[in-house]
């Protein structure tokens, strides 16, 4: 059975470009380095739990595909969770 969820609305676009913006300059910075599939599984875990989580798989608070920034060794969440 899978969870109902109602999504909370993204932040502004300006908003999610600078998050963007700044994780892919960090992460290129970082040589594009990668988490292995642990700490991936881990970070999934917490972002699934957390009300912020939307069911089209991207952050309230940041409006970041977390599929995608997850994966980044030097992203962090928003609000600490990871």
């Amino acid at each position: 059975m899978s969870e109902f969820r109602i999504d909370r609305p993204l932040p502004p676009f300006m908003t999610q470009l600078h998050e963007l913006s700044r994780d892919v300059f960090r992460h290129s910075i970082n040589i594009f380095k990668k988490v292995d599939d642990i700490i991936f599984n881990t970070r999934l875990s917490e972002c699934n739990k957390c009300k912020k989580y939307r069911s089209d798989k991207r952050c309230a608070k940041c409006g970041c595909l977390t599929e995608i920034k997850l994966r980044w060794e030097v992203t962090k969440c928003p609000i600490g969770k990871w």
